[in-house]
Order: C-alpha cells, then structure tokens, then sequence
C-alpha cells in the first residue's frame, strides 16, 4: 500500500511521485487498471488512498510522509504488500 512508483517498497520516492501527481501532472497516468486515465479507479484508490479518506489528494502524501519519518501510523492497508485487483503484483519482489 503507497507504493505509487511500483518500485516495491513504500518510502519517499513514493511520497515525492503522489505529489507530482497531483501538483505537476508529471505523473499523468496512475500504476493500476490500464494506466490510461488521471482520475483514480478503484485499485489506485486501495493502493494510494494511505489515509483510507476516499480520495486522492494531500493528505495521503502528507500521512506517507508522517508514517515514514514521524511515527505516524501505516497505510490504511497496513505496511505489508497486499496484492491489489487491477494493480501490477509487486508483493514477490
């Protein structure tokens, strides 16, 4: 869960691509479904929603942030890889 870069592992990077999604459009398309709309389906949003709100904005890149160097809690899903529907399966790397 928050692995927005699909790289494996859930760290800044991940944090860093959320924001430039949503501020810079320099992720234009999302790792899930066929990767084809800016809009998040329902596989992004398990995958990226890391405040478990509903949506795709801020709030999840600040809570990713919060989780990896200030103690907060984990994703929603929790820390560990979940395979997500729709989503490339990264958990055996």
């Amino acid at each position: 869960p928050g692995d927005a870069n699909q790289d494996g592992g859930l760290d800044l990077s991940d944090a860093v691509w959320l924001l430039g999604h949503i501020f810079l459009g320099t992720a234009p398309t999302l790792p899930c479904e066929d990767g084809s709309s800016a809009s998040p389906g329902p596989g992004e949003l398990l995958l990226l929603d890391s405040n478990g709100d509903g949506g795709l904005d801020l709030s999840d890149a600040v809570f990713v942030l919060q989780f990896l160097f200030g103690g907060g809690m984990p994703p929603e899903l929790g820390s560990e890889c979940v395979p997500i529907v729709g989503c490339p399966g990264k958990c055996s790397l």
